[in-house]
């Protein structure tokens, strides 16, 4: 069923993914390329004609998957959300004595899986980050947020077993919120480096993850 963001992109900008194995292995490789450009020059920067030449395919097999650049971007985005999604699951089993131990092993056991998949993944939040592309992705950063609002959720209900759900949900949109809040240009510039801006948010993290008590969602 449609989302209400769905109307903000047209059908016709919409990807189309492939069924055949070649097919997937094409549309791969031009998500791939589109990834690599933007962590060099920037979203904004790239173009359908970087992108084919990039990945070695004409612009007709380039059009064939993606009507347009805005597609390729919805495209590679939404790979990262299941990407995300499913390397946070696959972490929580080797985290989940860190996440009960401690305020801090709490911590640690949400910020550093999301953050080493940024790492590894430069061109996610510079695609996020573009003004221009606000309101095209606005459907994906809902559901990107949604992904880390689930891990967050995870690592309260572990530290805090007798959370309820909605008291864990609520903390986690919070705690998301917080690490948000402190990432801002802003921010960074009263901190002087992303070292101090890093050690200030767990600081304030373990805080308020071990000020939470069940009796908080009453």
């Amino acid at each position: 069923m449609p989302t209400k963001t769905d109307a903000a992109v047209p059908l016709s900008a919409r990807p189309r993914p492939p069924r055949q194995e070649r097919g997937q292995r094409r549309y791969a490789e031009i998500l791939d390329a589109a990834a690599g450009l933007i962590e060099e020059v920037g979203p904004e920067a790239v173009t359908v004609q970087a992108i084919s030449d990039r990945a070695g395919a004409s612009k007709g097999s380039m059009y064939h998957f993606f009507p347009d650049r805005e597609s390729v971007l919805i495209a590679l985005v939404e790979r990262h959300i299941d990407t995300l999604r499913a390397s946070l699951a696959e972490e929580r089993t080797a985290l989940a004595g860190a996440a009960a131990a401690s305020a801090e092993g709490a911590v640690r056991a949400f910020l550093d899986p999301v953050d080493a998949y940024v790492r590894r993944h430069p061109d996610l939040p510079r695609i996020m980050r573009e003004p221009a592309n606000l309101r095209r992705l606005a459907d994906q950063g809902e559901r990107l947020t949604a992904v880390v609002e689930a891990h967050a959720a995870w690592m309260l209900a572990r530290r805090h077993p007798a959370l309820d759900a909605g008291t864990a949900a609520r903390a986690a949109a919070i705690v998301v919120a917080i690490v948000g809040g402190l990432r801002t240009e802003r921010v960074l510039a009263a901190a002087g480096s992303k070292e101090a801006v890093a050690v200030e948010m767990r600081r304030v993290l373990r805080g308020y993850v071990e000020a939470l008590q069940p009796s908080d969602g009453d």
